[in-house]
């Protein structure tokens, strides 16, 4: 009877040991393939805040962005560049300063300036975009290019910046064949030393050249870079508002002779400043009192472009002012539109008092009072 137990305890052995190297319930190869494609599926599947985080890789290193929550929309109203009397300053040595707003229109004419080189960008809000209608050397420095619709200056087709609903995936197509995405939106981004709240990632593909650009809400542009070139990184250094922008200009002063007749002058440089919708006749106007070439009561009435060159027209009271400086009025005269001139860029001006042909004393016969630069006027310092 002992042995027989035995005998039935070691069966009950081999069967247990049997049942631990087969599975009780056997699964064909297909079921077992699709088991272990979900395990892998699971695995991969990750918490949609921990997504968020892998988009902060598309930024450069030097840039740490906060992202916002998913389904988040920032509002376009908040993305316009129209911010009067602000310098902008960026790392490529380039400023911008909004020249002239006008608040009917939604539309911004910002001065870009970088190498001495001169731009103007033209920007415009509609109700669900931002565009950037032009870019171009303005013919007339300092002139309001947002009235004029049909000049050449902005027959261009125009560029989407931002389109609404400002969030990520936003898609849109560009008049140059390019293509624009919102990547991303980010609470806040930071930049070097400086941080941006609520900014939005805009990739724009063309060709086989791929660009981001960095929008901050009341900042405008802060940051742009194109996918494998290093060298062509640019960001916001800083801005300083409520400021006037002070632009060199190179300018021609009376010299004091003997022989007044001469109106002899020399090459010097100064500054010309401006605030956003500042009138281009009272700026020089203003320059003009500082040079002491006008009084305090003269007036600079128009400064436009013609086909004979530019036209300046003055007060009345200018002719005593010109008379009484002690290089005398030719000198004055000389000063005046060579300075015009140069700073424009063209070889005629104009010159009228009151609408009326102006014709100082000691001057030679001038046609319709239009002056034709001449470098015989200039002597230099130390002669």
């Amino acid at each position: 009877m002992l042995r027989r137990l035995r005998y039935l305890l070691l069966l009950a052995c081999f069967a247990l040991t049997a049942c631990a190297k087969e599975p009780m319930i056997k699964l064909s190869e297909e079921n077992l393939a699709k088991i272990n494609n979900n395990s892998l599926k699971k695995s991969s599947e990750v918490p949609e805040d921990d997504h968020r985080s892998i988009d902060d890789q598309t930024l450069p290193e030097n840039i740490h962005g906060e992202l916002a929550e998913s389904n988040t929309q920032f509002d376009l109203v908040n993305f316009s560049f129209f911010n009067p009397n602000r310098i902008s300053y960026y790392s490529d040595g380039s400023i911008r300063y909004l020249e002239y707003v006008d608040t009917d229109q939604v539309m911004g004419q910002i001065r870009r300036i970088q190498d001495d080189q001169w731009i103007n960008e033209i920007y415009k809000k509609d109700k669900d975009a931002l565009l950037q209608l032009n870019e171009f050397d303005p013919p007339i420095k300092m002139s309001n290019y947002l009235n004029q619709k049909d000049t050449e200056v902005l027959s261009l087709a125009p560029k989407i910046l931002l389109k609404a609903p400002i969030q990520q995936g936003t898609t849109w197509n560009n008049e140059d064949q390019s293509e624009s995405r919102i990547q991303a939106l980010y609470q806040q981004v930071t930049i070097q030393d400086q941080t941006y709240q609520e900014v939005v990632e805009v990739v724009n593909k063309k060709n086989q050249s791929v660009s981001h650009s960095l929008y901050s809400a009341n900042q405008g542009l802060v940051a742009e870079w194109i996918e494998g070139e290093p060298t062509k990184f640019i960001y916001l250094n800083k801005v300083e508002d409520n400021v006037m922008i002070i632009t060199p200009i190179t300018v021609y002063q009376p010299v004091v002779q003997n022989d007044l007749s001469l109106g002899k002058i020399t090459k010097e440089q100064a500054t010309i400043s401006w605030q956003t919708n500042a009138q281009v006749e009272k700026v020089f106007e203003t320059f003009f009192k500082e040079q002491k070439w006008i009084g305090p009561n003269d007036q600079l009435l128009a400064l436009e472009m013609t086909d004979q060159g530019l036209l300046v027209n003055l007060s009345q009271s200018v002719t005593k002012s010109f008379s009484q400086n002690p290089a005398g009025e030719l000198a004055v005269v000389h000063a005046l539109v060579t300075t015009l001139g140069h700073f424009y860029g063209v070889e005629h001006v104009q010159l009228q008092v009151q609408s009326m042909i102006y014709q100082p004393l000691f001057s030679l016969p001038v046609d319709q009072a239009i002056y034709t630069l001449d470098s015989s006027w200039i002597i230099e310092n130390g002669e």
